[in-house]
């Protein structure tokens, strides 16, 4: 397929590389990169469809009061039109004319970056459902919509929620909805205040997985994969690393950056205590309503999560008695670092799962956890058409036989 905005945006690097090579490649500079020795098995990668994947759209708004421009910004500061960009999903295809009529019919003001005049920065529009049916059928993503307004003054606030009917009207399918501010001239997506507008403040999502559809909820401030098919595919690979794992000490299972809880909500009802621990209260809210959620179908499980810095939680449960058997991390771009890795080679889990998105940074943190060896790895295509990979390791600990 031939991108329309391939001149005009240049965010899809590899568009004129067919996509075998593509995967190809990606292997063989990860497995370069991290270089896991011979007795580290590779699992073939996990691809993904090559358009029509992403369930988030982060549209900077351009253009005039009653003419808006929905894309990005070029290197000048003026908008530049991709509404029709064909990465996103059906759902957010669908929302994006009726999202621009909403804010044309307003009159809202479009924020003009060269001039640091106007309002309205951004429109996020988020997608739930999951891009794989039951038993591995190719289905449609679900309709329900989060939508967030990223604005630099309050102006608009009132305006916006006064008009959720039209918006609805407009929209259909749209759940949440918010007001971010962002005040200051400078290049980020949101800002420290969120404003909901609606009554609900979480979007389920439904990712698919190879054993049950897993529930998860997002909002508009939490993190969550762009991917949602390879997110599910990404969980339960975790479960079944987790689940074909001898068990060592009885100890529990610790999903530290969580997020919303898609690697521990994956592995919880594996018989093992399941905790979650999370920086961000929002993402351990959404991730509590999984567990609440998933407890209705499976009363049994034990799963919990906990806000709070991954090292301090961390350590305060051991000094409790609790103690991790298996120990799966999911580190934002930079990597665990020295010290968590430090406190990982101490605790001396028997095995641990690492998702990173960045394979640079867990080549660094592989190097400081020399008490663990590399079992398998597997490269998960979560961007394609991009250099961007996300890499999953499991590791045995020295003494875990």
């Amino acid at each position: 397929m031939t991108c329309p905005y391939g001149e005009l945006c240049n965010s899809c690097t590899l568009l004129d590389i067919p996509y075998p090579r593509q995967l190809e490649d990606k292997q063989t500079t990860v497995a370069k990169m991290l270089a896991l020795g011979p007795d580290c098995q590779w699992l073939p990668p996990v691809s993904s469809k090559a358009f029509g994947f992403r369930n988030k759209a982060k549209l900077a708004v351009g253009g005039l009061t009653g003419s808006p421009v929905f894309g990005i910004t070029d290197s000048r500061g003026r908008g530049v039109d991709l509404r029709n960009c064909p990465l996103y999903v059906e759902a957010i295809e669908r929302a994006i004319p009726g999202i621009a009529a909403f804010v044309e019919q307003l009159r809202l003001e479009p924020y003009d970056m060269a001039r640091r005049r106007g309002e309205l920065k951004y429109v996020v529009v988020s997608a739930g459902g999951s891009g794989v049916g039951g038993a591995g059928e190719v289905g449609k993503v679900g309709g329900e919509l989060m939508l967030r307004f990223v604005l630099r003054s309050r102006r608009y606030v009132a305006l916006l929620g006064r008009e959720l009917g039209r918006l609805r009207a407009l929209v259909p399918g749209v759940r949440v909805v918010s007001v971010n501010l962002l005040p200051e001239h400078k290049a980020a997506f949101q800002g420290d205040e969120e404003i909901l507008l609606s009554e609900e403040s979480m979007l389920p999502v439904h990712v698919a997985t190879s054993w049950e559809d897993l529930p998860l909820f997002v909002s508009s401030g939490s993190f969550f994969q762009t991917n949602t098919e390879v997110a599910g595919a990404l969980y339960g690979q975790c479960r079944e690393w987790v689940s074909s794992l001898p068990v060592v000490k009885e100890g529990e299972i610790w999903d530290l950056f969580c997020g919303v809880g898609g690697f521990g909500l994956a592995c919880a009802g594996l018989g093992r205590a399941v905790l979650g621990i999370e920086s961000s209260k929002e993402a351990v809210a959404c991730a509590k309503a999984g567990a609440e959620k998933l407890r209705n179908s499976n009363p049994g499980v034990r799963v919990e999560f906990l806000d709070g810095d991954a090292l301090q939680v961390a350590d305060s449960l051991l000094a409790q008695g609790r103690q991790p058997e298996v120990l799966v991390v999911n580190p934002p771009r930079r990597g665990l670092g020295a010290d968590l890795c430090g406190w990982i080679e101490d605790c001396k889990p028997a095995f641990v799962v690492y998702s990173s998105c960045d394979p640079a940074s867990l080549a660094r943190d592989l190097a400081d956890l020399p008490g663990y060896q590399a079992v398998r790895a597997r490269v998960f295509d979560m961007f394609p058409n991009t250099n961007h990979t996300e890499t999953m390791v499991l590791l045995s600990s020295s003494n875990s036989g």
